[in-house]
């Protein structure tokens, strides 16, 4: 007997088939259901492509990575761990914008946040692009990877529009 379970995440459904009484029952690679640890995220990116140096850990801090994609580098953290198993994880990029002529927008964030899932925000003369995805109950290398590329699509399309 086979059944299909569907799978939710943030980005969408995956179908993974599992076989009952015998049957295999293994699913494609991408679509495996990974506990959400800190090496399990940092594994599953490197995966991608992308080059990740975990954090030290610090004693009442969320356990968190340095991602390098491409020319980026990008700050992930991961909250609501439990047991070193976490709920979800954080992309954050920024710029600095202390020292220059051009003033920080409101405008322009208040624009990006209608108009698309990523959330900008200014801080301390700073634009900040952050981008969460929930891991409760595991994630798929699929789903993980994916939420990170269009966090960096959606990181390349605000640059365009900073001053």
């Amino acid at each position: 007997m086979t059944r299909t379970l569907l799978l939710g995440a943030t980005l969408g459904l995956a179908c993974v088939s599992v076989t009952e009484a015998g049957g295999t029952g293994v699913a494609p690679a991408g679509l495996r259901l990974r506990a959400a640890t800190p090496g399990a995220v940092a594994a599953s990116l490197r995966a991608a492509g992308y080059h990740v140096t975990l954090n030290p850990e610090k004693p009442g801090r969320d356990p968190g990575m340095t991602v390098l994609a491409g020319p980026r580098e990008l700050d992930l953290w991961l909250s609501g761990c439990v047991q070193g198993v976490c709920l979800r994880v954080t992309a954050s990029s920024s710029w600095d914008y202390r020292g220059r002529q051009a003033a920080l927008s409101s405008a322009l964030v208040n624009s990006w946040n209608s108009n698309y899932y990523t959330q900008a925000y200014i801080y301390r003369n700073r634009y900040f692009l952050d981008s969460s995805q929930m891991l409760r109950g595991g994630f798929t290398d699929t789903t993980l990877q994916t939420w990170m590329s269009e966090y960096l699509a959606d990181l390349q399309e605000f640059e365009q529009h900073l001053p």
